[in-house]
């Protein structure tokens, strides 16, 4: 069977198992093809034992039988490999959330490979490794973990005393809770605000008491993670800036190695440095970015991020000074 077929019988499948119910026509729209290729399809997946049934009426359609919808989740054994490798990688840090559960289930899996098969995994296993940033430890959030994600799940409203950083103090706060995130060693969560009405970020562990509350809300469907982020360079948003940073060699090399910012532009050239570019929301968290390469960066705009950058470079040449006049 060619690959352009297998492609097109796996587009079918999963038309009719995310549908429900669709009708033959539907497929061939979907597909750009006739509804008598779809009958084809559709007979050559009942073969391999995929049941769908045809359903007459106005109401009726191409579905998946009440036996396939009851039969257990089969999966291949290069799909179980695949699975146990990642999930065992991801589970090596163990202090973050759903551990148990994960393991769990990835010990279902293993029981149900061969033995040659587990005894490849059990060689690699050990030699792939998913490493992720630790700055909190979850367990300590664990029970706020499940919370917020009972809320969002049900679209109920949490009550939060939560510590501002800025401010050094905690305050009560009401949150319609839209998103659950981790970033940056730690975790968060999105939701519109009752107190400043605007959709705003808190994080999980300055959280110091959480309720789930009785009343629910409608989560904007336009809602999205990576559209409130907008061009954020990390989770801090702020006015929109043209970015234009030099990075020298040998630094410079590292700068072409990686997607840095979904915005990023960059130049190369003949003495080997590299013109940075990039449209960002907020100057905080690439001002951090910038300092990690110490002499090998130059802002060269916005203005605002140059005075910044001079500024905090000046006050750590004065702590240092410091320190060295107190050696004297």
């Amino acid at each position: 069977m060619g690959k352009r077929r297998v492609e097109r019988l796996e587009q079918v499948r999963e038309l009719v198992l995310s549908k429900g119910s669709v009708t033959a026509q539907e497929l061939a729209n979907a597909l750009g093809t006739s509804r008598r290729t779809i009958y084809r399809y559709v007979e050559s997946l009942r073969e391999s034992g995929f049941a769908i049934e045809s359903c007459p009426g106005s109401t009726g359609g191409l579905r998946i039988s009440s036996a396939e919808k009851n039969r257990g989740l089969t999966l291949t054994e290069e799909e179980s490999m695949a699975i146990l490798l990642v999930g065992s990688a991801v589970s090596q840090n163990d202090f973050l959330p759903y551990n148990d559960s994960l393991d769990s289930a990835l010990e279902k899996i293993r029981r149900s490979l061969s033995k040659s098969a587990w005894a490849e995994i059990q060689e690699t296993m050990p030699n792939v490794s998913v490493m992720v940033d630790k700055l909190s430890d979850c367990h300590e959030i664990d029970s706020l973990l499940e919370e917020v994600t009972e809320a969002i799940a049900h679209k109920c409203g949490i009550a939060i005393t939560y510590y501002s950083l800025h401010r050094d103090a905690y305050d009560e706060r009401q949150i319609d809770p839209y998103h659950l995130f981790y970033q940056g060693g730690a975790w968060y969560v999105i939701g519109h605000c009752h107190v400043r009405n605007d959709v705003r970020t808190f994080r999980l562990d300055r959280i110091k008491q959480l309720g789930v509350e009785e009343r629910t809300f409608q989560r904007p469907k336009s809602f999205s993670l990576y559209g409130y982020l907008g061009s954020a360079w990390g989770i801090i948003r702020g006015q929109r800036n043209a970015v234009k940073i030099r990075f020298s060699p040998p630094l410079s090399r590292l700068i072409v190695e990686s997607q840095w910012h979904p915005t990023q532009q960059l130049t190369t050239k003949e003495d080997g440095s590299v013109i940075f570019t990039a449209e960002v929301d907020g100057l905080v968290e690439i001002r951090r970015w910038v300092l990690g390469f110490g002499e090998c960066a130059e802002v060269i705009e916005p203005q605002e991020l140059r005075e910044s950058i001079k500024q905090c470079l000046g006050g750590m040449a004065n702590v240092y000074c410091d320190v060295l006049r107190d050696k004297a």
